[in-house]
């Protein structure tokens, strides 16, 4: 995984259905979110996608983040719209937001004579 260097002036970023969005979490929003869900964060960092459960952290937490940006999503919309294969960039984004360092993860892509045609 590749470092960046992260402008402290930008906010991590995720897109949804073609738009950018800047993610912002304010500590106020951060308690309102665990006194609103009951959802306490714990080891989520740990535990990243593993298991349903947080995965619904993580969607509950990228809801509340979206919310500056006008973007009022339930983690049940935002389970419908992410597949898979946006989680990588979502993880990113949310490990910049709780103020770790933005890796970039890559995804392997498979030879052309491994495509089965």
């Amino acid at each position: 995984m590749e470092q960046t260097q992260r402008d402290p002036e930008k906010y991590p970023e995720v897109t949804i259905d073609g738009q950018t969005y800047p993610l912002k979490l304010t500590l106020e929003q951060l308690d309102q979110m665990e006194d609103e869900t009951g959802i306490d964060l714990g080891n989520l960092g740990q535990a990243g996608l593993k298991g349903k459960e947080n995965r619904k952290k993580v969607l509950t937490l990228l809801s509340y983040a979206l919310r500056p940006a006008g973007v009022n999503l339930t983690p049940e919309e935002l389970n419908k719209k992410l597949e898979l294969r946006h989680f990588g960039k979502v993880a990113e984004a949310m490990t910049e937001l709780m103020g770790g360092k933005k890796t970039t993860v890559e995804t392997p892509q498979p030879k052309a004579s491994e495509v089965i045609q």
